[in-house]
């Protein structure tokens, strides 16, 4: 019977109950500065499970820094994939069901607040998300996964870099259950992602805008793709069974399969050129340990390495990422409640290999954020001494009981040149209402304060809810105006 990516992905998120406090795992690792940028999650005595973020110093032999990223406080956060974007980088999760995106300064690791007040920006899709890898391109960070419910739906979304906001979203299936797990760019500009429909493995193209090109199931009743990476006018998936080669961008199956010696779980492009499969072999002495196999570009196979680096304990690769600088990876080993994240390091011809511990995710610290006042001026914009004073933004009509729709209240905006204004409602550190808006100059206009779906729910369970409503409004010839309000919202009784 197919046991399906989706299930296989929310079976994983379940067993992250903490048995333990030092229980974590590393589901994400990434080419750093100064050796490798990792992403996953770890329980405390004072959490259910939260994201943790960290670059590790290979030289060093240390973390530069480690965070906790708490999106949802009590909940269930994770991590699976973490993304460089220049000087950033964004770590991508689900926060008690929702997407979290977080952007980080990749040398120091604190939270940007372009992204939101906390620093970590939360989007619904109208069913708990369980999201997979993601990869950047243009200016942009593109995500698949799923959602849960019968039947389940692929998702792939678009996130704008310097907002953190989703710009462009797609649900695919409804009529059979539908699960997306990675997405790759391709060179025609296009997106690639991997998955699976009904009940065979299955490869999907979109454009940059997220607009179906087409769709290809390969072997009914075989397990998900779990990778997939497009390299010229190829792409190359990887599920239990195998590897799948297709052309693009038609994607059909005429470059060839391979079976592999391993159970294969994600790809990365070989430095000298092929593929690199990284996931665990199960043997009768050493029982389930991590495994790497290369290949050509023609999917023919190099010396497999099957290390015995844990002894009697379980371990496999969670990812893997490799460069002319070097190959690294991330994974697991032990069982759940007591597991430990390790990270292997090699040289580009995998020479050298090193399993290194990685301990601390449980009690990482909460990442620092991006100071509100006090920042140097960016480059070009106008002496302080030229900026003008604003009172751009004025709250109204504020009301302690909300409308039937969640609005509460109205923001009356009014720029005397072109301004952009962003607005949050926050309930502690979760967002329960965004208002936004881009004006040119001397133009007004009146926005509602209105509370998301998720944050209606709070208030109904709560009855009352204490909030804090925060403003900026930013401008070319302004002086930047923020400003904060605090309220409780009381519900119907």
């Amino acid at each position: 019977m197919l046991r399906l990516l989706l299930s296989t992905a929310l079976a994983t998120l379940l067993a992250c109950a903490p048995a333990f406090a030092s229980d974590a795992d590393l589901s994400a690792v990434a080419q750093g500065g100064t050796g490798a940028f990792i992403a996953g999650s770890a329980s405390s005595p004072t959490d259910l499970r939260s994201g943790v973020a960290g670059e590790w110093d290979t030289a060093a032999g240390r973390f530069d820094w480690l965070w906790k990223l708490d999106a949802a406080p009590g909940t269930l956060d994770t991590l699976t994939d973490i993304v460089p974007a220049g000087p950033f980088v964004f770590a991508i999760g689900s926060a008690n069901g929702a997407l979290s995106v977080a952007k980080l300064d990749a040398a120091t690791g604190t939270l940007q607040r372009p992204c939101g007040f906390t620093g970590i920006a939360l989007h619904q899709f109208g069913a708990a998300l369980v999201p997979g890898r993601a990869v950047e391109s243009g200016g942009r960070i593109f995500l698949a996964g799923a959602t849960l419910g019968n039947p389940s739906r692929g998702v792939i979304a678009a996130i704008d870099e310097s907002t953190c906001q989703v710009v462009g979203s797609r649900l695919v299936g409804g009529g059979q259950a539908t699960g997306f797990s990675a997405v790759d760019a391709a060179p025609d500009g296009s997106v690639v992602v991997s998955g699976f429909s009904g009940t065979s493995a299955a490869l999907f193209r979109f454009d940059d805008q997220l607009h179906p090109l087409g769709q290809q199931t390969y072997g009914a009743g075989d397990s998900a793709f779990t990778d997939v990476k497009a390299a010229g006018s190829q792409a190359v998936a990887v599920r239990s069974s195998g590897l799948q080669c297709v052309a693009l961008p038609s994607l059909a199956a005429t470059c060839g399969t391979h079976a592999l010696g391993l159970t294969g779980a994600v790809l990365a492009r070989r430095p000298s050129g092929g593929w690199l499969v990284a996931g665990s072999r199960y043997g009768k002495a050493t029982g389930l340990q991590p495994a790497l196999a290369p290949y050509s570009a023609a999917l023919a196979p190099d010396v497999q390495a099957d290390f015995r680096a844990f002894g009697s304990l379980p371990a496999a690769f969670t990812d893997l990422a490799a460069s002319p600088a070097g190959i690294v990876g991330a994974g697991v080993s032990g069982y759940f409640g007591t597991r430990t994240p390790f990270l292997y390091t090699a040289a580009p011809d995998g020479s050298a290999a090193a399993f290194t511990p990685l301990g601390g995710f449980d009690a990482a610290a909460a990442a620092p954020r991006q100071r509100l006042t006090g920042l140097p001026p960016a480059i070009g914009a106008p002496p302080r001494a030229a900026l003008k004073p604003s009172r751009a933004a004025r709250l109204n009509a504020l009301r302690t009981r909300p409308e039937g729709d969640g609005t509460f209240g109205r923001l009356a905006l009014r720029c005397p040149s072109a301004c952009s204004m962003r607005g949050s409602v926050l309930a502690r550190s979760t967002t329960v209402g965004r208002v936004a808006a881009t004006l040119p100059a001397r133009h007004a206009r009146t926005l509602r304060l209105r509370l998301t779906p998720a944050g209606r729910r709070m208030l109904t369970r709560h009855r009352r809810v204490r909030v804090t409503v925060r403003v900026a409004v930013t401008g070319a010839t302004l002086a930047p105006q923020v400003f904060k309000q605090h309220l409780t919202l009381t519900g119907e009784r």
